[in-house]
């Protein structure tokens, strides 16, 4: 005789996705001098470098941001494990079987956990990629001012540094040079 048996079927899936790309900087110092400058904006953010040389930070929604400094790559990792529990009724001659037709009965149904963590996951990616790209843009905005001042004083001598917001609010710098 068969019983009806509550089933607790679990599951762990993992998903992984990643977003990269690539900083455009312009050139106004020599190349090193240009990553050094990267590399001090990045570490003022919090960044570390790795065993591999990349600076790297993880964000608070466990985003891990990687930038490395020769090929001047951002690569935006998240990484998920996630435990899938389902209760599921079945019946079966004891709980064994019961489980076998528990487990059948969810096969049936088409829903692959699988698919939806990783959907999740390159969602969850998606929504971060906004904030990342306004960070990365100040974090250039600011090596490139510092870029500008440093040229600046080798061109001659800075009588004066103005830095601040248009009326539009966009960044903006004037540097008077005396040659």
């Amino acid at each position: 005789m068969s019983e009806t048996w509550v089933i607790t079927l679990k599951d762990v899936v993992m998903a992984r996705d990643r977003s990269t790309l690539r900083l455009d900087m312009t050139e106004i110092l020599p190349a090193g001098e240009m990553r050094d400058l990267l590399r001090k904006a990045l570490e003022e953010r919090d960044f570390v470098e790795d065993q591999a040389g990349r600076l790297t930070r993880q964000n608070a929604t466990g985003e891990q941001m990687s930038v490395d400094l020769e090929t001047l790559e951002v690569t935006t990792t998240l990484e998920v494990a996630r435990e899938i529990k389902r209760d599921v009724r079945a019946e079966g001659w004891n709980r064994q079987d019961a489980r076998r037709r528990a487990e059948a009965r969810v096969r049936a149904e088409g829903v692959d956990p699988d698919r939806l963590v990783q959907q999740d996951v390159t969602e969850q990616l998606a929504r971060g990629e906004e904030e990342r790209l306004l960070e990365l843009r100040e974090v250039l905005q600011e090596v490139h001012a510092g870029a500008l001042k440093e040229r600046a004083g080798q061109l001659g001598q800075v009588l004066e540094v103005q830095e601040g917001k248009n009326e539009e609010g966009e960044y903006e710098l004037v540097i008077r040079v005396e040659v």
